[in-house]
């Protein structure tokens, strides 16, 4: 997308079937919900910030319109790392790698 300020961006993307934030003030590690996930057909938008971080109110704009928080784990990456990363995470969970086994 070209750049925008995240209300604009928030508007562009309400047609995406899954939209995550990945934000490093989100204590929990990495997971989604099972009834986001399942039989999920349609894009897929993954939210990563820029180097610093979203604000606490860029983060609740998108989260009140219905991204799905998520984080990376306690380190900061660079933002070209940590979008690589949100994208292997995604591709894990979502069964693009294989089959999902019994206790993940």
């Amino acid at each position: 997308f070209p750049l925008a300020s995240v209300a604009e961006l928030e508007a562009r993307t309400r047609d995406f079937a899954l939209r995550v934030l990945f934000w490093e003030s989100r204590p929990a590690p990495f997971s989604l919900p099972r009834e986001a996930t399942a039989g999920l057909s349609g894009n897929v938008l993954a939210m990563v910030g820029p180097e610093g971080g979203f604000t606490p109110g860029e983060a609740q704009t998108l989260l009140s319109s219905g991204f799905l928080p998520a984080a990376l784990g306690p380190r900061i990456l660079r933002a070209e790392t940590a979008a690589a990363t949100a994208c292997g995470l995604l591709q894990y969970v979502l069964g693009d790698l294989g089959e999902r086994g019994e206790d993940d």
